[in-house]
């Protein structure tokens, strides 16, 4: 029975030890990135100097998109307003990056009733 209770406590000692060590660990998050090419809707919203597109913006799942690309400028002016671009998208969970390449159209400002919510669409629909 000793010989029990004894191996008991150095097999607990051991397993708390590895455990503290374990933890000492450095643990990272890995976020996986998702790139993709088509068409994106969303609000325009400018703060300073960095424009973004907000896609989803009604809801608590909206996802905001950098903008880059040589049409920020003309995206900025368009703050309020709902638009439809064509670009590449890099997205890290609740935010991106957008290459704007071109701005297909301007739907109008985000009170609009009419506005259906498209999202990013694949290349060629």
């Amino acid at each position: 029975m000793r010989k029990f209770i004894g191996l008991l406590i150095f097999v607990l000692v051991l397993t708390f030890t590895y455990g503290c060590n374990s933890k000492t660990e450095r643990h990272t998050l890995k976020k996986s990135v998702i790139k993709n090419y088509g068409i994106l809707v969303g609000l325009v919203e400018v703060y300073g100097k960095d424009v973004y597109i907000v896609s989803n913006y009604t809801s608590r799942s909206r996802v905001s998109y950098y903008v880059e690309g040589r049409l920020k400028n003309d995206i900025a002016r368009l703050n309020g307003k709902v638009v439809e671009v064509k670009g590449e998208t890099q997205r890290i969970g609740w935010s991106g990056t957008i290459k704007v390449e071109k701005i297909i159209r301007v739907i109008g400002s985000a009170e609009e009733k009419d506005f259906i919510y498209k999202g990013i669409q694949p290349k060629g629909r």
